[in-house]
């Protein structure tokens, strides 16, 4: 169970662990300060008197007398001291910054508890910053989402809500409630005078305005869900690029017809797969020709090739497969030309995945590509797109490569389900259930707004959309949410 006391002063180690340039020590409550003047020794001490009668942060050297084995070792770096309330968690906070060896900063945390701190437990800081109101809760699952990122995508989700982009809207929303419900009571309290504090066309505009805020919100979390549906992947290329025993290799049996004749594959074939964690559908169609299409009198071979353009359309991840062992024809060198181009919408959910290459290793069909394509493509933009994964080298009778485009197609599909919402998802898993209720009350209230259902009722509906709302910003909170909020964090955050 999480404290709730932020009447006593909390230290750790904020910095990550393991040796570095830089280790970071955080301190932070009501006595702080007495506690940095037992501990350190700070260079200035009259402008460091100066300084703590101002509210601003300011920065002074010191160093901190550490014992090991029996001996007291100073041990030198920089302190940030926030002397009164604009610090993180609005209490008299500090930072220690100095090297990142673990046994120095393991006793030099050891000395500050000794002076009158005690070792924070995990999340703590956060804690102190919600409960002073620095933070709402959704901030506050903002910071872990932030240092548990491993995508770009993640980072700049965690770091739109943490900066108030579910925060903001969930404030108009509660504040247009307040309003409303009021002038609402206001009326009903003088109903015997009939005053009308409030029109009821205002009151129903104001309650389909915040009723089409919350529909939004709660449309992100739909589209979460949604985004736990297979990820749709598409191996495409020309006949006999390989395909259909890469689809078999990585479903793990032999549902494709693998031959050396031509157009053996003639329809698309589905299979189910996961990949850690992630649902993956995996498509294997036919292979591109260019024939004229008969608008009348398709043939199936016609049919395959509308089947696969809309395939290729559809398919979330493209796995673009080459034959290493035969010449580049224009529209691989095409499709090769729009991989290397970072701004082609396609490209970052495209992977070209170079087969056979245990007849032509991946070096030697790379350093060959410009005469085999005929066109002027430059092994300089390869080399990158082989390093971040997005052209792989395999071999289905050697097995190689078949992990790496694996962990390749699982990487892609976590980008792609990031970017479909942009709530994170401890705010979407506490907050999903709120945020319906409300919706339903606004909804409810609406309705009776627009018929000749008395104010009572109205108001009835906005409280209840109220407490809701108010579960999601943390206005209204248990010990068991927090524990559940702030129990994930680690030490020093």
């Amino acid at each position: 169970m999480l404290s709730l006391d932020i009447e006593d002063t909390i230290a750790a180690i904020a910095s990550a662990p393991g040796a570095g340039l830089r280790g970071v020590i955080r301190i932070s409550g009501p006595a702080a300060l007495q506690c940095l003047d037992s501990a350190f020794v700070m260079q200035g001490a009259e402008t460091l008197q100066a300084s703590r009668k101002s509210d601003a942060v300011f920065r002074v050297e010191a160093t901190l007398p550490i014992e090991s084995d029996s001996r007291s070792t100073p041990l030198a770096g920089t302190l940030l001291i926030w002397p009164g309330y604009r610090s993180y968690t609005r209490q008299p906070s500090a930072e220690f910054h100095t090297i990142s060896s673990p046994p120095l900063l393991n006793l030099a945390i050891q000395k500050i508890c000794r002076s009158g701190a005690r070792l924070a437990n995990p999340g703590e800081f956060t804690l102190r910053a919600f409960l002073s109101g620095r933070l709402d809760l959704p901030q506050a699952e903002a910071v872990l989402s932030v240092i548990d990122a491993q995508a770009e995508t993640q980072m700049d989700r965690a770091l739109k809500q943490l900066a108030g982009g579910l925060s903001g809207p969930l404030s108009d929303a509660r504040q247009q409630l307040t309003f409303v419900l009021a002038e609402i009571e206001a009326g009903l309290d003088f109903v015997e005078e009939d005053i009308e504090f409030i029109a009821r066309s205002e009151i129903t505009a104001r309650l389909e305005a915040t009723c089409h805020e919350l529909n939004r919100i709660v449309s992100q979390i739909h589209s979460r869900d949604q985004a736990k549906q297979a990820i749709r992947v598409a191996l495409l290329g020309l006949p006999n690029s390989g395909k259909s025993s890469l689809f078999n290799e990585l479903l793990g049996s032999q549902k494709a017809i693998v031959s050396n004749i031509s157009g053996t594959t003639t329809d698309f074939l589905v299979g189910q797969i996961n990949f850690n964690g992630i649902d993956v559908e995996l498509i294997d169609t036919a292979g591109k020709e260019e024939e004229f299409l008969d608008a009348e009198n398709p043939s199936i071979s016609q049919l395959a090739q509308r089947q696969r353009e809309s395939i290729d359309r559809h398919a979330d991840i493209r796995l673009f497969c080459v034959n290493a062992s035969r010449p580049i024809e224009d529209w691989e060198a095409k499709e090769l030309e729009l991989l290397k181009q970072s701004d082609d919408v396609r490209s970052p959910s495209t992977i070209a995945v170079i087969t056979h290459c245990d007849q032509v290793p991946l070096a030697l069909w790379r350093d060959r590509l410009p005469s085999l394509s005929g066109m002027a493509i430059e092994n300089e933009w390869i080399d990158p797109l082989i390093e971040s994964g997005r052209m792989i080298g395999t071999s289905v009778p050697a097995f190689d490569g078949l992990q790496p485009l694996k962990n390749a197609i699982r990487r892609l599909a976590l980008e792609l389900i990031e970017t479909q919402h942009e709530m994170v998802g401890a705010t979407v898993l506490r907050s999903s259930e709120s945020l319906h209720n409300a919706l339903t009350c606004m909804q409810s209230a609406l309705r009776n707004s627009e018929t000749a259902v008395g104010d009572e009722v109205i108001a009835a509906d906005i409280r209840l959309a109220l407490d809701e709302l108010s579960l999601v910003a943390g206005t209204v909170y248990t010990d068991d949410i927090l524990d559940v909020v702030f129990s994930r964090f680690c030490i020093g955050k």
